[in-house]
């Protein structure tokens, strides 16, 4: 046994028997008290997030901030950090624009030039898929992360047919 939260371990990683652990298992499968409190602690978890959005931004954008947050479905901002590829540059602009945010909040909660070359690798992909203006919103906020050490990002370059044609540079 570790120093971990016996509550965070599961039931093979606290008893060494398998047989022990099969009957355990079995037994939690069939609870359906258990079952009951879990679906109770997801509708309070549910109602919990839905008076705190309130609270912040009113009944009425709660409602529907939350409507799209549940069928939003959007990457996971580690897994666009590992993969660019993955980002969808054809999804409707508010989901691009919420998966382009999420990676650069993601850079910022854990800031390392690595990280934010990644981001930028990110919206490279955003711009060769025809849709640089949704990434300069992001490519905004990451211009603010960026350490006055690091170099201009390779991945930037992707931004300037839009900067030329709008005659920026």
């Amino acid at each position: 046994m570790t120093d971990e939260n016996s509550a965070c371990m599961g039931v093979e990683e606290f008893f060494s028997d398998p047989l022990l652990v099969s009957y355990i298992s079995e037994g939690l499968a069939g609870n359906q008290e258990l079952k009951i409190l879990a679906e109770n602690i997801r509708i309070a978890d549910a109602e919990v997030l839905r008076l705190l959005v309130g609270g912040l931004v009113g009944h009425g954008p709660a409602i529907e901030f939350l409507r799209f947050a549940e069928s939003a479905d959007l990457p996971d901002p580690e897994s666009l950090l590992t993969h660019p590829d993955l980002l969808e540059t054809g999804a409707r602009t508010d989901l691009l624009l919420a998966a382009l945010a999420s990676v650069s909040t993601a850079v910022a909660g854990d800031c390392t030039q690595e990280r934010w070359n990644a981001a930028w690798d990110v919206l490279q992909v955003a711009c060769e898929g025809g849709r640089a203006d949704v990434a300069a919103i992001a490519a905004d906020s990451l211009i603010s992360l960026r350490s006055p050490d690091w170099p201009a990002p390779a991945a930037a370059a992707a931004f300037a047919p839009v900067l030329r044609a709008a005659q920026l540079v």
